[in-house]
């Protein structure tokens, strides 16, 4: 348990890689060599898992809680709003309501579960009896047609905005979608 809280810094995230380096080790046995020390094997292990967990969240982007804070915003910390939330405040409920309409029904279901019921897309699969990727697929698809719908009139273009300019080495970089006005 030191060695995992030494490089995770947390409890929980311990736990996670202690469940994680059993499950491999377990997995694995057939390569461990009998007379060696167990205690190092499990350590390298460990310690592989830990890198392959550091990298993957390194590349994800980094992630802001916006509507969480109680109207307090973070000292330094510029967020944009998404595309989703701007073009939302810009066209009316009956427009998107046209839009949600326009959609397959096996996308309208899944964008109601995961969006205004707010369900982790592997309930949407479950609810729907579909496999995930479907679910996520699906989602994705409709999400996107109704982002292109809702911007088609010219109102809106989505656009990068900068990211973080903190980055550096070893730091995952930060990507926004920013919603630019047009005149």
């Amino acid at each position: 348990m030191r060695i995992a809280f030494r490089y995770t810094g947390n409890t929980y995230d311990a736990e996670v890689l202690i469940q994680e380096t059993y499950l491999r080790a377990w997995t694995s046995f057939s390569s461990f060599e009998s007379g060696t020390n167990v205690l190092a094997w499990m350590a390298r292990i460990m310690r592989h898992i830990w890198i392959d967990m550091h990298r993957r969240a390194t590349r994800r982007p980094q992630e802001t809680l916006v509507g969480s804070w109680d109207g307090h915003a973070a000292h330094g910390v510029d967020v944009a709003q998404s595309a989703e939330a701007v073009a939302l405040q810009r066209h009316g409920d009956d427009s998107l309501k046209e839009c949600i309409a326009g959609l397959p029904r096996s996308f309208q279901t899944v964008v109601f579960y995961a969006d205004v019921c707010q369900y982790p897309i592997s309930e949407v699969a479950a609810i729907e009896r579909i496999p995930v990727g479907t679910a996520a697929s699906r989602l994705h698809r409709a999400r996107r047609h109704l982002r292109s719908q809702l911007t088609s009139n010219g109102d809106v273009v989505v656009s990068d905005v900068p990211g973080d300019s903190r980055g550096g080495a070893g730091t995952a970089p930060t990507h926004h979608v920013g919603v630019h006005a047009t005149s």
